[in-house]
């Protein structure tokens, strides 16, 4: 879709009008948002744990995804680590969330989970995810 300088928003909320019309519901746009994560944390990036972490507010689509877990420094906290780390992509790489807040839970059986919280931008939708281990799905 291309717009001409007149016919550009003049508002956020015009705009998102805009983006927005071809999702039939918000159902729809909250799991295109679900899938973009899912897709972040399934990517590698190129980048080290140590240089995901330096760039944090530079990233680019080449940086895309998340470093490899298993090439995490030795020493600091592990789970603290790993909660930055995914706090730092999806703020870098799933623009329509703010507030994220992410936390490592382990369960008895010893299976790995994120409990990410996030809002959408400029709504009052809060998004409320459990992520398993191996590949990365919304339970």
């Amino acid at each position: 879709m291309t717009l001409d300088d007149d016919q550009f928003p003049k508002s956020r909320s015009s705009l998102r009008k805009i983006l927005s019309k071809n999702l039939t519901n918000e159902k729809e746009w909250l799991d295109q948002i679900k899938n973009n994560i899912e897709n972040i944390l399934n990517t590698r990036s190129q980048l080290s744990f140590e240089e995901y972490l330096e760039k944090s507010h530079n990233l680019t689509v080449l940086d895309f995804g998340v470093p490899d877990f298993m090439n995490t420094p030795n020493g600091g906290n592990f789970k603290d680590n790993l909660c930055q780390i995914v706090e730092v992509a999806l703020l870098n790489f799933e623009p329509r969330i703010t507030n994220v807040s992410i936390e490592l839970v382990t369960s008895q059986d010893k299976k790995l989970r994120f409990h990410i919280k996030a809002t959408v931008k400029n709504s009052s939708i809060n998004i409320n995810l459990v992520l398993n281990n191996l590949l990365w799905k919304i339970d």
